[in-house]
């Protein structure tokens, strides 16, 4: 970006030295508004009233929009331009992306059992103002609306891959937090693109919950399901056969892994994964098969010998 000056006169240096704020926003009106001159003049190709054959665009005046920030409102200058160019948005659109993350942080920590009298400490040191408890409460149920309207969506085309699994986490109830299971599915389109598909929140992970679940995205249209790849919840195997009976199930192989690992000496943990992803990575069954019976063989025969050290 063009090289960017902010001149500072001695009545901004003693303003900036005091405990006014004013010199404060005067200063940061005065980076701000050069940020955006230096990335128009980058765009045009030029400087103002600069000739140049590599310019690409004409200047247009300014526009002033106002911002608001923790130390007040500012009146920002914004360089306008003709032609292909524009100032770029992504400059003008950063104070409304802090907004939205802190609201969703707002909200995970709700979500989570902060408590609201926390949510507004949290608030007071990172903004300068307390979000009531009001507030927090119509976010969240303006989450919950969205939420629900992004989970009852119909489902189009045929994801011949599902991938299923439940989570436990600690969520807000009758003004208690508990912890409820959280099951979740992802569906694999035949081009490879995933897709979280559908969540459903239960007090636990049983095979109703999990048929209940199944037969909620097949009333919202999901078909052509061939793979089913979950851990090896007995509940879940089974729901999944009743509800996809042409379907295949397969085991996790995260899951698999760390079941796998876990009779394994924790310094020998990296050799055997490494040998794990080895018949993970084969291109086919049959160089899967033979690469299996070498990792088999390879420690049933070296057993005695790694007991040893």
């Amino acid at each position: 970006m063009t090289g960017i000056k902010i001149p500072l006169d001695e009545s901004l240096v003693q303003s900036l030295l005091s405990s006014e704020t004013e010199g404060i926003q005067k200063l940061l009106k005065q980076v701000l508004e050069a940020i955006l001159e230096a990335r128009a003049t980058d765009i045009a190709g030029a400087g103002r009233y600069e000739r140049s054959e590599d310019r690409k665009c004409q200047r247009n005046g300014y526009r002033e929009k106002w911002v608001t920030f923790r130390i007040g409102r500012l009146k920002i200058r914004i360089p306008q331009l003709r032609g292909d160019g524009d100032i770029d948005r992504e400059s003008l659109n950063m104070l409304p992306r802090i907004e939205r993350a802190l609201v969703l942080t707002v909200l995970e920590m709700s979500v989570n059992g902060v408590s609201t009298r926390k949510v507004r400490h949290i608030t007071e040191e990172l903004c300068g103002w307390g979000m009531s408890k009001s507030t927090v409460s119509r976010l969240c149920k303006d989450l919950d609306e969205i939420v629900q309207a992004w989970n009852s969506r119909a489902l189009s085309g045929e994801y011949p891959f599902l991938i299923v699994d439940a989570l436990y986490v600690r969520v807000r109830c009758a003004r208690q937090v508990i912890k409820k299971a959280v099951h979740i599915a992802i569906g694999v389109r035949g081009d490879g693109k995933r897709e979280i598909i559908g969540v459903c929140v239960s007090p636990r992970e049983s095979q109703e919950t999990w048929k209940d679940f199944f037969n909620s995205l097949i009333d919202r249209g999901l078909k052509g399901v061939r793979f089913i790849t979950s851990d090896q919840h007995q509940g879940l195997v089974n729901a999944a056969d009743e509800c996809f009976p042409e379907s295949s199930w397969h085991r996790c192989q995260t899951h698999f892994s760390r079941n796998l690992l876990s009779h394994v000496p924790e310094q020998y943990h990296d050799d055997v994964l490494e040998d794990i992803h080895s018949i993970y990575n084969c291109k086919s069954q049959k160089s899967a098969m033979k690469k299996s019976k070498e990792v088999i063989l390879k420690y049933g025969s070296c057993r005695e010998v790694y007991i040893a050290k």
